[in-house]
């Protein structure tokens, strides 16, 4: 009895593992960007769904934004699409964007709004029109150079 006990337990957090195991992966030309999500790690919702979608259409995140601080305002801003994650293929249909301001007016504030302004935007994908307009690109590029 006690060994089913452990069987079942060992199952359960190999299970877990996999399930844990799903990465969301992106594409960035900033630093800043690539500083603040290592930093924060992802915080959108959904994050369990959007990572297997991505993953099964071979897509990742392809993320632009800043953070700055400007007429003493705090400003983080974001725009996500989609990119094929190995050919240089992209798709800016039904991309998310988000922005967000705080009167406090600093750099490390605008890096935490920046880091905000990425989780919103990537909720604000549609995705599964995205992953279709990138598979769409895919289709052209194929029919185009024969790849």
């Amino acid at each position: 009895m006690l060994k089913q006990f452990a069987f079942a337990v060992a199952a359960a957090a190999v299970s877990f593992q996999a399930a844990a195991a799903c990465n969301v992966t992106y594409n960035t030309a900033s630093d800043k960007i690539v500083k603040v999500v290592r930093q924060n790690g992802w915080g959108f919702d959904n994050y369990d769904v959007i990572c297997k979608k991505l993953n099964a259409a071979n897509a990742v995140l392809y993320i632009h934004g800043q953070a700055t601080v400007l007429g003493n305002q705090s400003i983080g801003w974001a725009a996500v699409g989609l990119k094929d994650k190995n050919l240089m293929i992209f798709t800016n249909e039904y991309s998310g964007v988000s922005t967000s301001t705080h009167e406090y007016a600093s750099q490390d504030k605008a890096e935490e709004l920046l880091m905000e302004a990425i989780n919103a935007a990537v909720g604000n994908v549609d995705l599964d029109k995205a992953l279709a307009s990138l598979a769409d690109s895919r289709r052209q590029a194929k029919a185009a150079y024969g790849r």
